[in-house]
């Protein structure tokens, strides 16, 4: 599923987007493989990928031709903290990693597969 992009969307919408265009059973899923994890779990699983992360927003941004500072104001980041996420130097949540998806024009779960191989 390709996600569409939408301008001066917030992270809670791209999310919401993203999980309600799921098949029921795959939403299910998600969201109970998300409820058994804490959130140190999941940051500690964001910091071992953030180098192939990193890669992949930079090929991702360059692939629809924007801005650091263009996505950055459309993901509600200040451009410092975007060019961290770049550099790897910086975790992002899994919602600003859904609304980059969103912005990007890309579907997360190929997104993770591309970040992961």
């Amino acid at each position: 599923m390709k996600m569409p992009s939408k301008l001066g969307m917030s992270g809670a919408e791209a999310v919401e987007l993203y999980v309600s265009s799921l098949p029921k059973a795959e939403r299910l899923a998600l969201l109970a493989n998300l409820q058994k994890k804490t959130a140190q779990q999941i940051r500690l699983e964001f910091r071992d990928i953030r180098a192939p992360f990193a890669a992949w927003m930079r090929r991702a941004r360059a692939a629809v031709g924007l801005t650091q500072q263009s996505v950055s104001n459309q993901v509600g980041l200040g451009r410092p903290a975007y060019v961290n996420y770049e550099a790897g130097k910086q975790s992002c949540t899994f919602e600003k990693f859904l609304h980059l998806c969103v912005v990007f024009g890309c579907d997360p779960v190929e997104a993770l597969r591309e970040i992961i191989r």
